[in-house]
């Protein structure tokens, strides 16, 4: 599911200089055409603020609308395995009185309500599509606070589900945001 977002709502929901897009290898001439960038150290095409975002809209992260419901977001401290350091994750999103594991659909939403200033503040790296050399094509994940490096889905799905059996306290609470029950409750895969 695509929403559009609202005149005035990419603004106030990112405020970045760049906007990363999910583009699967198959259409990166048509998003180069179009006029995104890549950004070859994040391995990544992206946007400015100032383009015609409507261009973009299948590939850019997905804006809720003022119905989606409001749900918590989880996060779970995670080592990044490129550099060691400790960094936030966000691993799942409490609805209702369900927890559910942050997907790459929900983190594609999450992506359009958090900025990565505000996820470092909590010492979460930012979410943006990442390429995966173990999946051989890119989803929206969670990077590391200081190398920007994927932390994959099967290494969140293994520390969540290891959580949840353990029983241990409760996951730390980063934010609020909206996310589409459809989402929510849509495919659950890794990749």
């Amino acid at each position: 599911m695509q929403l559009e977002a609202e005149p005035g709502v990419l603004e106030q929901f990112l405020g970045l200089d760049r906007i990363y897009l999910h583009v699967p290898f198959a259409e990166r001439e048509r998003v180069k055409e179009l006029g995104a960038k890549w950004d070859g150290q994040a391995c990544s095409w992206f946007v400015t603020s100032e383009m015609e975002q409507s261009a973009f809209a299948e590939w850019r992260p997905i804006w809720p609308s003022e119905d989606d419901p409001i749900v918590k977001v989880l996060g779970m401290i995670s080592t990044c395995w490129k550099c060691d350091s400790r960094t936030l994750a966000i691993v799942a999103c409490q609805y209702e009185d369900q927890l559910v594991f942050a997907n790459k659909g929900v983190l594609q939403v999450l992506a359009s309500q958090m900025t990565a200033d505000e996820l470092a503040q909590v010492s979460a790296g930012p979410l943006r599509p990442r390429y995966s050399n173990m999946t051989k094509h890119s989803n929206w994940s969670n990077g590391c606070v200081e190398c920007d490096a994927l932390l994959g889905g099967l290494a969140m799905w293994r520390s969540f589900t290891a959580f949840l059996i353990q029983g241990q306290a409760e996951l730390p609470a980063i934010t609020f945001a909206q996310v589409p029950e459809d989402v929510l409750r849509g495919p659950r895969d890794l990749a």
